[in-house]
């Protein structure tokens, strides 16, 4: 969080999102997913609740640079301005 500009304070909560566990930061301004299996259900609906930055977990495309490139693509259409995956 704190790479990301977010003080340690700042409120952390769980929420499903197309049946994934996700993390909301600072009521929605961050989503972050470490989910093994991405899929472009939740990737659609991440980008959907317009967040300013989406953190993923890499390994999480399993290697599907398509599914990646996709992600990529839906979240700038839908005005995220940072999405990284770790």
């Amino acid at each position: 969080m704190l790479k990301s500009g977010f003080p340690l304070s700042t409120k952390l909560q769980q929420i499903q999102v197309a049946q994934k566990l996700v993390y909301s930061v600072a009521a929605g301004a961050m989503l972050i997913c470490l989910d093994e299996h991405m899929n472009s259900d939740v990737i659609a609906a991440m980008a959907a609740m317009t967040p300013e930055r989406v953190i993923c977990l890499d390994e999480g495309f399993r290697g599907n640079d398509e599914l990646k490139t996709n992600a990529v693509q839906t979240m700038k259409t839908k005005g995220v301005t940072s999405f990284r995956t770790v």
